[in-house]
């Protein structure tokens, strides 16, 4: 493989490793806000329960029960759905920490074939030169 083509495989990579960063990153901060919502959902729920009674004073008889009743059941529902929603954007991060970690494997496998070809041009650079000396120095000792 050519250096240029190396070169431009790594800023692929790069790129990429950056690309699944940022994804990863959307993904977590959409659970935090999709937890949050849970919390602000669950605690709306405990002060419904914990302001019952004084809601049922409020609402004349069996219409006013039934009222309070079905709000709950969907605010239940809300609750549930919103877990859902949780536990489908952990999954999503969790998928897309996977892909920043094979992204970042994939950047540093080549980044290692880069420094392996360098040092090894390096090596072939530094043998020409020691036969080049070498040649020199023989042939200064053959002319005296």
């Amino acid at each position: 493989m050519k250096p240029a083509v190396l070169e431009k495989l790594i800023e692929m990579a790069d790129r990429n490793r950056d690309l699944a960063a940022t994804r990863r990153a959307r993904a977590e901060q959409a659970r935090v806000r999709a937890s949050g919502t849970l919390g602000s959902l669950e605690q709306y729920r405990q002060n419904h329960r914990d302001t019952r009674q004084a809601a049922l004073g409020m609402l004349p008889g069996a219409v006013g029960l039934a009222v309070h009743t079905r709000f709950g059941g969907k605010l239940d529902e809300a609750i549930d759905a919103q877990r859902d929603q949780c536990l489908t954007l952990e999954r999503s991060v969790g998928a897309r920490s996977d892909e920043l970690r094979q992204a970042h494997a994939r950047l540093q496998a080549l980044r290692a074939l880069e420094q392996r070809r360098e040092r090894a041009r390096r090596r072939r650079a530094d043998a020409t030169e020691q036969r080049t000396q070498d040649d020199l120095s023989s042939s200064r000792q053959a002319s005296r």
